[in-house]
Order: structure tokens, then sequence, then C-alpha cells
């Protein structure tokens, strides 16, 4: 953490370590709660699952409640393709307050992809796999792992590990943190004050 900016930049110190805490909370095995609803980290085999039922959640859009019942039930740890225990949980769940477990919903997912790198590099931006696969290709390729392991590890994790592979591969390579936000805000503010004082 920068010092000089944590006593300069209010909020900045606060953020630095929520961020922290949240990296280092991905490599802990728990179990969130959204809106009083059992969920697990994502993985990348929930998000496969989330972009082939094309949740607005990671596609985009504005959520039904029915995309916010398949959301909580593929997130479930209970999660099967047993329709009976499919029905009895969208029962159980009907009762939240839709507005409140959308924002809570995106808040976690956010938080979950907070650290993957967005973007495409090379001559074409248009993808030719997909963004699963291409997770799987940078983590395989660089640890060896297996493709069922990869696909298991909560996304937090993974973005961490190419994030070091992308460091590793060009030390010069800019990441850009939430609490970068904060000091931004801070010097467009403190930039705004000093041109309306001089005016």
């Amino acid at each position: 953490m920068d010092d000089f900016l944590a006593q300069l930049v209010p909020g900045y110190r606060e953020a630095v370590e929520q961020e922290q805490a949240s990296r280092d909370a991905a490599f802990i095995d728990v179990t969130h709660s959204v809106c009083g609803v059992d969920v697990l980290p994502l993985t990348l085999r929930h998000l496969s699952i989330l972009l082939l039922v094309r949740s607005p959640f990671v596609c985009g859009g504005m959520p039904t409640s029915e995309d916010v019942a398949k959301w909580l039930w593929i997130m479930s740890p209970d999660f099967s393709t047993d329709q009976r225990k499919r029905d009895k949980f969208v029962r159980s769940v009907r009762g939240i307050n839709f507005v409140d477990v959308v924002v809570a919903i995106r808040e976690f997912t956010n938080a979950q992809l907070r650290d993957v790198p967005t973007g495409s590099k090379g001559p074409s931006a248009a993808a030719i796999t997909s963004s699963v696969a291409t997770f799987v290709h940078v983590i395989a390729t660089e640890y060896h792992w297996p493709e069922a392991d990869i696909m298991r590890i909560p996304i937090q994790r993974l973005a961490q590990y190419l994030r070091l592979i992308n460091r590793a591969g060009d030390p010069k390579a800019i990441f850009v943190n939430p609490s970068d936000h904060i000091v931004a805000d801070y010097m467009r503010k403190k930039n705004a004050a000093k041109k309306e004082a001089r005016n």
C-alpha cells in the first residue's frame, strides 16, 4: 500500500485493505450468503452454466425473477439436474425481495470477477473460443493442472493466478484495482476545485 496515498486520499486505505481481504478470502472454501441464501464461490463451471442459460448477471441485461431463481439455484451447494430438488429450491426463494436480491447478486458476481482481465489482444477482437476455454488454456499451460481441477477452482483465485502469469510475462504490465478509482476520483475533485478557485 502506498502510505502517501493512504494519508492523502480519504477511503483509500480501507479500499486497499478490503481488496486484500477479498483476495485472501478467495483461498478459503466458504459458503457465502446472498440475501440469506447459501451460494458457493463462482467457478468456471458455474460461469459456463450461467453463460449457457444467458444469465443477465454475466451476459448483461435486465434480470427477471426467473433469472434470479436460476442464478441462485446454479450457485447453490445443492445444485443438481434433479427437477424436484430445483422446484423445491425455487419455492423456497420466492419470498426474497426482488430488488434486494438483484443488487446482492450483482455485487457478489462483480466481486467474484473483479480481478479478471478484460479486453482482447491481437488483430481481431472477435472471440475464437469461450472465455472459459481461455481461462483453462492459460492456467493449464502455465501450471499443468487438469481441466477438471481448473473448472472447480473459484474464479477469484484463478484471476489472481492470471495476474501473476501476466506479470511474469510482462513485468511492466499495468493492473487496475478498485482502490485506483478512489484515487482518480479524489484527483478529479481536487483539480476541479483548483480550477474553480482560479475562476
